[in-house]
C-alpha cells in the first residue's frame, strides 16, 4: 500500500464583511474630499484671479437712466435677525459702490425706512430687480410731484459720496434693511449714470484654505481605507493524500 501527497492552491479567500464596508465608506470619503479640493482650488483661484487691484470682486458697469429725481432700491434685507457680534465693520464684508456720470453725481446708503421718508411724494425709479453676472437690474417709476433736494443736505447716509466723475461709496456690511440711492448732486432731474458693485471679503481666503486642508487630509484617510478594503486577502494552500 502506497500513498502520494500532492498540493494544490486554496480556494481563494473572501474578502470579509469588514473588508467591504471599509471599501464602499473609502469610495464615499474619497468622493467628498475630491469635491472638497475642487472647492477650495476654486476659491483659491477666484481670490487671485477675480479680484481688482483692492481687493473687490466687482461687477461690470451698467447704464443707469431715468427722467426722475433718484434711483432707488427695493428694501435689502442684510440678515435683520442675526447677532450683532456677526457684523462688527469689516467683518463679513465691505460693499463698494461705483458711479460715474457727466454730472456731479451721488451715491448712498440709508437705512430704507428712511429713504422712504426721504422720496416720499417725489418722482423716482424704483429698482425692483438685480441681477450680478452679468449686472442688470430692472426698475420701474414712481411717480410723485415733491422735490427732494440736494441729497448730501439729508442726515439719513449710513455711507455716502458725491462729486464729480466717478464717485465710490464703501460701507461695511450691516445687518438690517438698507436702500441704495444714485441721485444728482445737486438733486434735480434726469439721472444717467454707469454704476458697478463690488464686494471685499477677506475671510474668503480661509474657507479657501480650510477646505484644501480638509479635503486633503479626507483624501488620505479615504483613499487608506479604500486600499485596506481592496487588498487582497493573503493565499493558502491545502494538501490531499490518497
Amino acid at each position: 500500500m502506497s500513498s502520494t501527497a500532492s498540493s494544490y492552491p486554496a480556494e481563494a479567500p473572501h474578502r470579509s464583511a469588514g473588508q467591504i464596508v471599509l471599501l464602499v465608506f473609502g469610495v464615499i470619503v474619497t468622493l467628498i474630499a475630491l469635491g472638497l479640493v475642487a472647492g477650495g482650488a476654486a476659491l483659491v483661484w477666484a481670490h487671485v484671479a477675480k479680484r481688482d487691484a483692492h481687493g473687490y470682486f466687482t461687477t461690470s458697469s451698467e447704464r443707469f437712466a431715468t427722467d426722475s429725481f433718484a434711483l432707488a432700491t427695493d428694501s435689502l434685507d442684510v440678515a435683520k435677525d442675526g447677532p450683532n457680534w456677526l457684523f462688527k465693520p469689516g467683518r463679513l464684508a465691505t460693499i463698494r459702490i461705483r458711479a460715474t456720470s457727466n454730472r456731479p453725481v451721488f451715491v448712498g446708503i440709508a437705512p430704507a425706512s428712511d429713504v422712504k421718508r426721504f422720496l416720499a411724494g417725489t418722482s423716482y425709479a424704483r429698482v425692483t430687480n438685480i441681477d450680478y453676472y452679468p449686472f442688470h437690474a430692472d426698475y420701474r417709476t414712481v411717480s410723485g410731484n415733491a422735490v427732494p433736494g440736494k441729497p448730501s443736505a439729508s442726515g439719513i447716509w449710513a455711507a455716502s459720496a458725491g462729486g464729480a466723475g466717478t464717485r465710490a461709496l464703501t460701507w461695511d456690511l450691516r445687518n438690517g434693511k438698507w436702500s441704495v440711492v444714485v441721485m444728482n448732486a445737486n438733486g434735480t432731474r434726469g439721472v444717467i449714470a454707469n454704476v458697478s458693485v463690488g464686494a471685499k471679503i477677506s475671510w474668503l481666503i480661509w474657507v479657501a484654505v480650510g477646505l484644501l486642508v480638509g479635503g486633503l487630509l479626507a483624501l488620505f484617510v479615504g483613499g487608506l481605507m479604500v486600499f485596506l478594503g481592496a487588498r487582497s486577502p493573503a493565499r493558502g494552500t491545502g494538501a490531499a493524500e490518497s
